[in-house]
């Protein structure tokens, strides 16, 4: 009696399986949704654990590089730090890439991989491929999270040339590694309830344009090529070994990053130098040189003669105590602890000791560095612009403007696109779009996220979220005085916000003050943040005393 198997045109041994047939493409799906929900969703959400620790990487590097200029970056230290920040913005994506490497080695050990070669050979015979062309496509990233290079590689075994030069085509199409972090940005910013379903329709639609190309490259170019039956012998299952899964994990996962990482390396380089050179006429340097010394004159002069005026006129005191300045506050920011900070600033204890005086003197003079701070910012800022607008990538994202126009696009987006800078700031913007609703004790929403796992950006614009909301004007109520602001805000001290950013906030309350007033619907209350401070209570439990429960609920309740 004859084999429907040697009957068919995949010549291969039925899959050792009690599964029914009907049953194998359900089980395939929900092969491919576990393996999304594992490394893409439950993987994003571990890095957020990532992220302090780069953030810290990038501290100890910065603190080895030459001394930031008041408006201008050396050299060096502006390239190694644009190399850092791009090498940091793949490295967060390190969960993902170790799920997703370990679950496609479970998958291999188990012995689906054949299986699922013989699922997909009578589909794939439909368009020009062949069973042997699921393991390339799989490399290539018909996952999300190959590589197109090992992908056309594993197209040698198939012995078939017109499926095999189809093959090689269209792994270029699959959703490579690369890929990842725009599927993550977009899925994280629009698809917060079915994150998983959509990485499953965004692999569906790969897999089905891919086809297509297939096909037609068949009943064209490939046309006259030969073509060969589907052979192949399905190993038995066994149970993967945990040792094997997480050497194979941590090893491709090592020469994914190392390929990569060079090539980003290179980009961020050539990018550097595009947007550095040439340089600003001596013309325009001279005057963002002349004004840098007005403002560093009026610091100067808000801060007086006392002993700590002199040391700030000297210029090398005085662009240490920037650079401290800005560290210290990346450093509370990332949620250090005072005796870390300590330990960390031990080189720089006179600073220090500057930045953290509370009597007459340090109270002026921290009011003179954040009118220094904003002055200074916009400096840079302006500074920036000009730079970059006489750039040759300023001049070639000019160049496109009249076609990008129709798009809604400036000239400044034609830059982030052509030198793929806009990614960061894209990651960015989705981080705080997901997170700024979570909140420090854990509940917030969406992901329920507490504590450090909250992106210390997203714990910045929560709490200037709900100032805005608090001082503007709205049609269905009326701007709260700043006092009662600040009692909530320290009222969710702990509980919605992180201590250390309300401490920040209102430690800048009165430059924070001088930026609302000037925008549309503020309130315009004109106590100021000091005056604000002294009427504030200290602790949460202070509130209920001066009838205060805030837009939350009493104190006490979520």
């Amino acid at each position: 009696m004859s084999s429907p198997w040697r009957d068919s045109p995949t010549a291969a041994s039925p899959p050792s399986s009690t599964c029914s047939p009907s049953l194998r493409p359900l089980l395939l799906l929900g092969v491919v949704y576990g393996l999304y929900e594992l490394s893409i969703v439950q993987g994003y959400k571990l890095t957020g654990y990532v992220v302090p620790w780069l953030s810290r990487f990038q501290m100890a590097i910065e603190e080895r590089l030459p001394l930031a200029g008041f408006w201008q970056v050396p050299l060096f230290r502006g390239l190694v730090g644009d190399v850092v920040t791009s090498v940091n913005s793949v490295l967060v994506y390190i969960p993902i890439f170790l799920i997703l490497f370990a679950a496609i080695a479970v998958l291999e050990d188990v012995g689906y991989m054949p299986r699922m070669a013989f699922i997909l050979d009578r589909l794939f015979r439909r368009f020009g491929l062949h069973g042997q062309s699921t393991l390339p496509l799989i490399l290539g990233g018909v996952f999300v999270g190959g590589c197109a290079v090992p992908g056309v590689m594993a197209t040698r075994v198939i012995a078939d040339e017109k499926a095999r030069l189809a093959t090689v085509l269209i792994v270029p199409l699959m959703n490579c590694m690369a890929k990842i972090p725009l599927y993550t940005l977009l899925v994280g910013a629009f698809f917060v309830t079915c994150p998983g379903a959509m990485m499953v329709f965004i692999s569906t639609i790969t897999i089905i344009v891919a086809l297509a190309v297939a096909k037609v490259l068949s009943l064209t170019v490939l046309k006259n090529k030969p073509s060969s039956p589907f052979v192949m012998e399905m190993p038995p299952y066994h149970v993967p070994t945990l040792f094997g899964v997480l050497q194979r994990s941590v090893e491709r996962t090592w020469l994914f990053c190392r390929k990569i990482l060079t090539v980003i390396a290179l980009v961020a380089v050539a990018v550097f130098f595009l947007t550095h050179y040439p340089q600003l006429p001596d013309t325009e340097l001279e005057h963002f040189e002349a004004r840098g010394q007005r403002i560093r004159a009026a610091f100067l002069e808000a801060v007086g003669d006392g002993p700590y005026g002199t040391k700030l006129a000297d210029e090398t005191f005085f662009l240490r105590y920037l650079d401290v300045q800005d560290r210290y506050r990346q450093a509370r920011l990332a949620g250090m602890r005072k005796d870390r900070l300590e330990q960390r600033f031990a080189g720089d204890a006179d600073i220090l000791r500057l930045i953290e005086l509370r009597d007459d003197e340090g109270k002026r003079i921290d009011r003179a560095y954040k009118t220094l701070r904003r002055d200074r910012l916009g400096l840079i800022h302006d500074y920036d612009t000009a730079r970059l607008n006489n750039s040759l990538l300023g001049r070639m994202g000019k160049a496109l403007e009249p076609v990008t126009r129709f798009a809604g696009f400036s000239w400044k987006v034609n830059v982030a696109l052509l030198s793929a800078s806009g990614g960061p700031l894209f990651e960015l913007a989705a981080t705080i779009a997901l997170e700024h609703h979570e909140k420090w004790d854990g509940s917030g929403y969406p992901q329920g996220l507490s504590g450090e796992a909250i992106s210390y950006e997203a714990r910045l614009v929560a709490i200037v979220d709900v100032f805005d909301a608090l001082a503007g004007r709205r049609p269905y109520k009326a701007p709260w005085p700043l006092d009662r602001i600040v009692h909530t805000l320290i009222g969710e001290r702990g509980r919605h916000f992180d201590p250390a950013v309300v401490d920040l906030f209102l430690d800048n309350l009165d430059c924070l003050l001088d930026v609302c007033r000037n925008l549309p619907n503020c309130g315009g209350d004109e106590m100021t943040g000091e005056r604000a401070l002294r009427k504030a209570p200290r602790k949460r439990a202070d509130l209920p005393r001066m009838g205060i429960a805030g837009p939350f609920g009493p104190p006490g309740k979520g």
